[in-house]
């Protein structure tokens, strides 16, 4: 209870202010001595991301995804920013459909040079495709 309580007096603003009150009033009414169990938290938790979660984060992150192409010779950063996108859009990363949106934003000298690969069939081997493409094209 002494989490909550807290947690409730440092949040600031007038997005926060109506709902921090509620709260507050509903601790008001609980006995310290009876109810005062880990589940309150979790219970606290989980009103205040369905009050205040971000709706659009997994719109924005697949929007970002279709955007993202990768600067040569940077496919560590690519590879990175993608596999953080995939994980914020919900993808999973061993279907087809990743793999695709994977190799849509390597530039096209590296693509042809993946795509050329005979194991490059799913995401780990493209991904590591890419990676030794790069490597390649930077030592020419």
């Amino acid at each position: 209870m002494k989490k909550i309580a807290l947690t409730l007096t440092l949040m600031q603003g007038e997005k926060v202010a109506g709902w921090a009150n509620d709260m507050g009033e509903v601790l008001d009414e609980l006995n310290p001595a009876t109810d005062n169990i880990p589940a309150l938290w979790d219970t606290f938790l989980t009103e205040f991301r369905e009050q205040y979660l971000d709706t659009q984060s997994v719109d924005q992150a697949q929007a970002e995804l279709e955007n993202l192409t990768m600067k040569i010779p940077y496919i560590d950063e690519y590879i990175s920013k993608f596999k953080e996108l995939c994980q914020k859009s919900g993808y999973l990363m061993g279907n087809t459909e990743v793999t695709y949106m994977f190799l849509r934003g390597l530039p096209k000298s590296l693509l042809e040079d993946v795509l050329k690969a005979p194991q490059a069939t799913d995401y780990p081997a493209t991904k590591e495709w890419a990676i030794q493409a790069t490597r390649t094209q930077q030592l020419l």
